[in-house]
């Protein structure tokens, strides 16, 4: 089986934090050097989110000083000749500059509160949606700082919807991904640390298949064929880590069983594959080679995990419950987030161990957030060691993925969570936990885990389930499922 890597889901950055509405200024006590006159009077700013909001209502300026610029095209390069601009003037500019340009095509701009770093200090994100622009779905980000008392462009940089989307998180976290063919996925990294100042993580080359990083070789000056049979089942990735003005650059090979382990032996000197690429001169790098250089940089650029791990779901009651609620320390690290249905409804947090145990998962537990009609309703979901006798709550068994599914399984018009806990037996019986949704609140169900192979029969409004040829049929009463 070949290893997949996760694409970036959102093909534009995500702004539905605070933003700032056309509503005018209140007039403040503490005045703010470079606030505009309007109609006379000198506008006051009491707090930098006030100042963040008059830039965007067109009332303050912001200067154009010491800035990293980042993936613009040659036409955006030093396209700044005064020392301040209003949010009008720069979309202005960005319509002149921008090659082939429809300056009658309105752009639309977007603004959310970030805090790069991790600080507690707030910075602003604009995003130019330059809707006039050839590329489809052209945009030009902002990240702007109050710094002494007025607001200073810090970062800038350009995407697109098709081969260059840049995403930034809420803790300043710089995504940039974009194909580079129909077999090579390209992908950079970096963060905008307290300062709002560059730092670069790592870049990565992703190739689909062997074939494809043998054409990259052969670029780059090497002789190699990977048509053989031997090289269908590697894949390779390319990895630039920056050390200063020195980029190191690290090739890695993979190559993964049906479950999605690692083969290591590929590494060994005796490998047909490491000799290979020894004869080649080309250094090679294990994944857990590469796992410790990245670690490294992270340390050597100061990049925590909470800054990566943008676990937020973009809505704003279901992110003040996460805030309040998840708890992570170094132990845990967040797996992978996602909503159970299309209507975004119900959001998940997975969270795994930080080192691996034993004859154990490394899943450790999940946060669930449901939006119900009163408020949002959060509840975390934690399971027992393999070592627990198999009785014990939310008990899992093998070869189990932790799959949720938001469904009705008592037939009350109310979804409920079900969760897979894996396959039971020499029969490979699926398990599964429920979390029934009853007056207002979800409550673990664990008559649930005694129905094998379950199944949702809506005509007959009961849960089928079926071992050994044998069907079964239960009923949800008085709070437990019972057979009839």
């Amino acid at each position: 089986m070949k290893r997949i890597k996760s694409v970036l889901i959102a093909g534009c950055i995500l702004l539905t934090g605070c933003s700032f509405s056309d509503e005018e200024i209140t007039e403040g006590t503490n005045n703010a050097e470079g606030a505009v006159d309007i109609d006379g009077i000198p506008q006051a700013y009491n707090s930098t989110e006030e100042k963040y909001e008059a830039f965007i209502n067109g009332e303050l300026s912001v200067k154009i000083e010491d800035f990293y610029q980042q993936n613009t095209d040659y036409s955006l390069e030093e396209i700044f000749n005064e020392e301040s601009y209003t949010i009008d003037e720069i979309d202005e500019l960005l319509k002149d500059n921008i090659r082939s340009y429809d300056a009658s095509v309105e752009t639309d701009i977007e603004d959310t509160i970030i805090d790069c770093g991790a600080d507690g200090e707030n910075e602003l994100l604009v995003r130019f949606n330059m809707n006039g622009a050839k590329q489809n779905g052209y945009y030009v980000l902002f990240v702007i700082k109050d710094i002494n008392d007025e607001l200073q462009l810090k970062y800038f940089c350009a995407g697109d919807e098709e081969n260059n989307i840049v995403s930034i998180n809420d803790t300043g976290y710089v995504s940039e991904s974009g194909s580079a063919g129909a077999s090579q996925y390209n992908s950079s990294f970096g963060y905008l640390d307290s300062e709002v100042t560059w730092q670069p993580y790592y870049g990565e080359y992703y190739f689909l298949d062997m074939m494809s990083f043998g054409d990259y070789l052969n670029r780059e000056g090497y002789d190699v064929d990977f048509s053989g049979e031997e090289w269908s089942e590697l894949q390779a990735e390319v990895y630039f880590v920056e050390n200063g003005d020195t980029t190191n650059i690290y090739y890695v090979y993979t190559k993964v069983d049906e479950a999605g382990n690692v083969d290591e032996s590929i590494y060994e000197s005796t490998s047909i594959y490491k000799q290979f690429f020894d004869e080649l001169g080309v250094e090679t790098y294990s994944t857990s080679d590469i796992e410790l250089v990245l670690a490294q940089q992270r340390e050597s650029i100061g990049l925590k995990e909470e800054i990566i791990d943008d676990y937020y779901s973009h809505d704003e009651e279901i992110d003040a419950a996460i805030k309040e609620y998840v708890e992570l320390d170094d132990s845990k690290r967040i797996e992978y987030c996602e909503w159970l249905d299309e209507e975004h409804s119900v959001y998940r947090i997975s969270v795994g161990r930080t080192e691996e145990i034993e004859d154990e998962y490394s899943h450790l537990e999940d946060y669930f957030f449901a939006r119900t009609s009163d408020d949002v309703k959060y509840f975390k979901v934690d399971y027992p060691s393999k070592n627990d006798p198999i009785d014990s709550d939310r008990y899992v068994c093998d070869a189990c993925d932790f799959t949720a599914y938001f469904e009705d399984i008592t037939f009350d018009g109310e979804n409920d969570i079900v969760i897979s806990l894996g396959h039971q037996g020499a029969s490979g019986t699926e398990v599964h936990c429920a979390y029934v949704y009853v007056d207002g609140e979800y409550v673990y169900t664990k008559s649930f885990e005694e129905i094998p192979n379950y199944q949702i029969d809506n005509d007959n409004k009961c849960i089928v389930g079926e071992y050994d040829g044998e069907e079964y049929k239960y009923i949800f009463q008085n709070g437990e499922f019972v057979q009839q």
